[in-house]
């Protein structure tokens, strides 16, 4: 990290200096080895004069031993420089404090590697989740060269799982959530949660709701199975379920989340709507309306209503990924001319269904109604469609008769 900045450190010290930065108060922040680099040049630059008020560090690493850090925490004020961790981001325990092998085993009691030894400059914070109470100020460092999970990871020991984590994504969400409502309204909205890399949809429940892996409750994994390419095949070869559903109202709630298909409060009278987007709601809000499905033709093919308007993809977005799926006045009679307000109704097991919304010109890709990952299981969430992907919870429904 040092090499990587003797190239530069003397030109951005110039910088700073010629911009009045003897006396203006100057900000250092980083992200990952950003966070590194950080420190290194914010020390670089106090030293050279200039007015260096502090150091903030988002799930950084660690660029020197005990000694840097106590000379950088004496320059700067150790106050004044503040770590931010997500959960249990692995990259903001590198290079370790004991040693890599204790690290990444969880074990104390196995041979000691060569590298190990870094120092921990500033005060640690740390978001234990997405959701809720979740924000904790000057923490003790993570232990290392233990087999406790809290402290290393996912799986109980340093985990690769956690470095969904890593992605600035989360920080960025759980940060401006922190913030009162009206102090976020003139604010960028924080990066969406969906473009994470790296996260499975375990870690990912994880870092929202902040329940472990081994405590999530799922419904019967064994019962959303289903392989999206297979599904796809048979719908291209015309090899098509059964009708399974008669005509008649039924609540759909997503497997994920368990919410149910609803519009916003705001849209659903007669008159009014027109065009409604259609999103996740609690069971006291759809419970008691539901939605009634009609047979299209002779194909296992519904159309989908709600208080005698059609569920439909907004036909400009039709058969593109991330379209909005709306309500609308208008019941398109016309054959073809109506395929984004049909819906092919495939049984995975029990009452839990895909909903793909049909197209006859592209049988073997069709989309399917998809809730958000990053909201599947609040209030609101709004609910779109997406390209069919294995055992995804968030593109299975549960279809239940009101009685």
């Amino acid at each position: 990290m040092k090499k990587s900045l003797d190239a530069v450190d003397a030109d951005i010290a110039k910088f700073v200096t010629d911009n009045g930065g003897a006396t203006k108060p100057v900000w250092v922040t980083g992200h990952s080895l950003g966070g590194g680099l950080a420190q290194i040049m914010g020390g670089y630059l106090k030293k050279r004069g200039a007015n260096v008020k502090g150091i903030y560090l988002y799930n950084s690493c660690h660029p020197g031993n005990p000694a840097f850090a106590n000379a950088l925490n004496n320059l700067i004020g150790r106050s004044n420089i503040q770590r931010f961790e997500y959960l249990d981001d692995p990259i903001a325990m590198l290079p370790p404090q004991t040693t890599v092998t204790q690290l990444i085993s969880g074990l104390p009691g196995i041979p000691r590697s060569p590298l190990g030894g870094f120092g921990r400059a500033g005060v640690r914070n740390f978001y234990s989740k997405l959701d809720g109470a979740n924000f904790f100020q000057s923490q003790a460092e993570r232990t290392e060269g233990t087999n406790n999970r809290q402290n290393l990871g996912l799986s109980g020991i340093f985990s690769p799982l956690a470095i969904c984590y890593h992605n600035p994504h989360w920080i960025c969400n759980a940060s401006y959530y922190e913030l009162p409502e009206d102090q976020r309204r003139g604010l960028p909205s924080p990066p969406d949660l969906d473009d994470c890399q790296g996260c499975g949809p375990f870690a990912f429940e994880t870092g929202r709701t902040g329940v472990t892996i081994e405590n999530q409750v799922i419904n019967t994994v064994q019962e959303i199975v289903f392989n999206a390419a297979k599904v796809l095949k048979n719908v291209a070869d015309n090899l098509l379920p059964g009708a399974s559903l008669e005509d008649g109202k039924y609540t759909i709630k997503s497997l994920k989340g368990e919410r149910f298909l609803d519009v916003p409060g705001s849209c659903d009278g007669t008159a009014e709507g027109d065009k409604c987007p259609i999103q996740l709601w609690g069971a006291s809000r759809a419970g008691a309306d539901g939605f009634t499905l009609e047979r299209d033709g002779a194909l296992p093919l519904y159309k989908i209503k709600f208080k005698g308007k059609v569920l439909e993809v907004k036909k400009s977005d039709y058969q593109k990924t991330g379209a909005q799926v709306q309500t609308t006045k208008t019941d398109n009679p016309v054959p073809l001319d109506h395929d984004n307000q049909r819906w092919l109704v495939w049984k995975i097991t029990g009452n839990k269904y895909l909903l793909l919304n049909w197209n006859v010109g592209a049988m073997n890709n069709l989309m399917a109604l998809d809730a958000k990952n990053s909201c599947a299981t609040s209030d609101g969430c709004d609910v779109k469609t997406g390209k069919l992907t294995d055992n995804d919870a968030t593109q299975v429904w549960i279809i239940q008769r009101v009685n």
